[in-house]
């Protein structure tokens, strides 16, 4: 037997337990982070449009900046992948601009990616986070705490993902299951429950320049 690590992104005859990070809610909190600071020109760099992930994350800015009372430029709004190189791309192209014209934070789809914006930002004389804040997704090990400046990101709850998954299955076999915490449910799915999203805030993110 195996436990999947991964989302059925299309519905099945029989519910499929299934325990997934609440993506909305986690890269609204990365947005409102920002906000916060006091950035108001925030890009969104997400991963791979074909990724029910990346849209939920897109949803959760757009909820976030809404929120705010703040407009969201449709062209600081791409779906650019998942990797170091087409992190890179996607910050030249929005980066590589007039300075009354560029963002003064980024999102990107993932840790990786938010590397290859560190890059970019460098190459063209930035300073992070003096001149621009930056925030991945994932926390990934060896990326993420190990960059300089160490990366604010979002840590995906993989941890609890694991134990509420196990307990899903022992208590399918009639076993003690200890006490099952009472998690949001995706809307339609009831055997699908969201698990929170922890905002890890480094050295990557402050207040804009003045």
């Amino acid at each position: 037997s195996a436990l999947a690590h991964c989302f059925p992104a299309h519905p099945t005859d029989q519910p499929i337990p299934a325990f997934i990070p609440d993506e909305v809610r986690g890269s609204a909190t990365a947005t409102r982070h920002l906000i916060e600071l006091g950035h108001t020109r925030i890009a969104f760099l997400g991963g791979s449009f074909t990724t029910p992930a990346a849209s939920w994350r897109e949803q959760g800015f757009r909820q976030a900046m809404a929120s705010a009372g703040l407009p969201v430029r449709e062209d600081w709004v791409q779906y650019i992948g998942w990797n170091i190189t087409t992190g890179h791309a996607a910050a030249m192209r929005v980066l590589d601009v007039a300075d009354a014209d560029r963002p003064s934070a980024l999102i990107a789809g993932n840790d990786r990616a938010a590397a290859g914006m560190v890059l970019a930002a460098v190459s063209l004389g930035l300073r992070i986070p003096d001149d621009l804040s930056i925030v991945g997704y994932d926390d990934e090990f060896g990326i993420a705490d190990q960059m300089v400046p160490a990366l604010t990101t979002v840590a995906l709850p993989q941890l609890r993902m694991g134990e509420e998954a196990m307990r899903s299955v022992l208590l399918r076999l009639g076993l003690d299951a200890g006490e099952a915490p009472d998690l949001p449910r995706l809307d339609g799915a009831p055997e699908v429950r969201m698990i929170p999203c922890a905002l890890r805030a480094r050295d990557s993110t402050a207040p804009p320049a003045a």
